[in-house]
């Protein structure tokens, strides 16, 4: 194999599920069934891959091997595992900061509303959007507020989608819209920072 594997989640059952790494050439390098369903996963740096699950659970997982190198429970919904060294992950109206290896809870954040999208963390900071139309800043290592912003004009309904933030040299650009008015229609905002 020359390159790195291709991998993806699907459900198993009801309440688990099962990431599967695929070659280049389409063969199966490697299955693990995982405990509640991979909400998410994301490479590592150090050659392994970080997945979130539904029932809580945190897992390094070599990308080559399939193996689990390390695992912790952080009892929440693991909606986006955003960075390997702490762990920080986003649940329903939350961001979490977990010990990647002792899964002691560092800090955690409540959002005024939902978040859909996972947070961003670059250069020390965690940006993250809420479905009520407000960007958070957060700094990554203490989960203190650094600064907030409040973008659309329209009253934010619970059809509002959010999007993940995407960092600029100079700006934070997000993107909103009404599910009501258009499923494929948005807002795009560039915040000067």
């Amino acid at each position: 194999m020359h390159g790195r594997p291709r991998v993806g989640a699907d459900q198993q059952d009801d309440d688990d599920g099962r990431l599967t790494a695929i070659e280049d050439g389409g063969a199966v390098r490697w299955s693990l069934d995982t405990d509640g369903l991979p909400s998410c996963h994301r490479e590592a740096r150090d050659g392994k891959i970080l997945v979130g699950t539904s029932s809580g659970w945190v897992l390094r997982v070599g990308e080559r091997s399939g193996q689990v190198v390390e695992q912790v429970q952080v009892s929440r919904q693991v909606n986006d595992v955003v960075e390997p060294q702490g762990l920080v992950h986003s649940a329903t109206g939350q961001a979490l900061r977990y010990d990647a290896f002792t899964g002691e809870l560092g800090w955690q954040h409540s959002f005024d509303a939902h978040v859909q999208a996972g947070p961003v963390v670059v250069r020390g900071q965690l940006v993250v959007s809420d479905t009520s139309g407000t960007v958070y800043s957060l700094n990554a290592e203490s989960g203190a507020v650094r600064w907030t912003k409040d973008v659309t004009t329209a009253v934010p309904t619970t059809a509002h989608w959010a999007a993940r933030p995407v960092m600029g040299n100079k700006a934070v650009f997000v993107g909103y819209g009404d599910m009501q008015t258009s499923s494929t229609n948005g807002d795009l905002y560039a915040i000067m920072r």
